[in-house]
């Protein structure tokens, strides 16, 4: 199949942020964040999604991880609207995975050519953070990015013990839905 690629940057007050997504890949990525676990979290996404994602994002850090966390999802969101707009085939449009994972059982659902966005967090971490990401900037990452992407976007863990597993659940189970509402639409004209 035909790679689709989508870019977004973005350059202000000390802040440079490049991404580049490709649908259709083969989940290679270049991530380079200044939050490990937010690196590691992108690469499930293109993993599980099949798309080649490259993130390079020189931020605050030193501050929080709140700007970098919405920069790094606002951009990737772009970068995949982008992308979107220039599949050539009438797609499925919607997506959804039930997702389990050691204890945790993750839901998604997610209309990608909305046009509009709406937006469902339904998650509960029992911790603060993931080494430097604060569990709070997981819902405002996809927040960010399906404002963005322009999408209907439903999140939810239907249970689970162990934060790091939830939060993967969730990366895992989102790429796998947006995989879904990507492909070639059966059928129709």
């Amino acid at each position: 199949m035909q790679e689709i690629v989508g870019r977004s940057s973005k350059r202000f007050h000390g802040f440079l942020i490049e991404t580049e997504v490709i649908f259709f890949g083969s989940g290679k990525t270049e991530i380079d964040t200044q939050i490990g676990f937010l690196d590691h979290m992108i690469e499930l996404l293109a993993k599980h999604g099949q798309f080649d994602i490259k993130v390079k994002c020189v931020g605050d850090v030193h501050v929080d991880n709140h700007h970098t966390v919405d920069e790094v999802a606002m951009n990737l969101g772009l970068a995949f609207k982008e992308a979107v707009g220039k599949i050539p085939h009438k797609i499925v449009r919607f997506g959804h995975c039930i997702l389990p994972m050691d204890e945790v059982l993750s839901t998604v659902a997610i209309d990608i050519d909305a046009h509009r966005q709406s937006f469902v967090f339904d998650v509960s971490f029992r911790s603060k953070s993931l080494g430097m990401l604060t569990t709070d900037a997981i819902r405002e990452f996809w927040s960010m990015f399906s404002q963005k992407l322009e999408c209907n976007l439903i999140i939810k863990s239907e249970y689970g013990v162990n934060d790091h597993h939830i939060a993967e659940g969730l990366f895992k189970c989102v790429a796998r839905a947006i995989n879904k509402s990507i492909q070639k639409e059966a059928g129709l004209q």
